[in-house]
């Protein structure tokens, strides 16, 4: 017999992980819930002196924005922004950020 798949439906049984993505989808808290993982992960991603300057972090609607104290590190995250969406999307597994604003 075919093993199935994990996340497959048997009979009327369904996943705690698929249960949760579809609330997640339904009432439609996507950018909420990537914005909380965002600021979870944020030191583990970006590093202990980038996470000491950072002030906040923003997800509206694909734009992650970034307020820092330091303005040497503002202008040297500003020239590696594509970098900085490449690892948060790497992280979230899915490309959640489309621009990156460092302010």
């Amino acid at each position: 017999m075919a093993k199935r798949r994990e996340n497959e439906r048997i009979g009327n049984a369904i996943s705690i992980k698929d249960s949760i993505n579809e609330l997640i989808e339904t009432y439609k808290l996507n950018a909420k819930f990537d914005q909380s993982y965002i600021r979870t992960h944020w030191e583990e991603v970006m590093g202990t002196t980038i996470s000491s300057r950072t002030k906040n972090i923003n997800l509206n609607k694909g734009i992650l924005t970034v307020v820092l104290e330091s303005p040497a590190l503002r202008h040297e995250l500003t020239m590696a922004k594509s970098k900085v969406k490449d690892i948060i999307n790497a992280k979230l597994g899915k490309e959640a950020v489309k621009e990156v604003k460092i302010l």
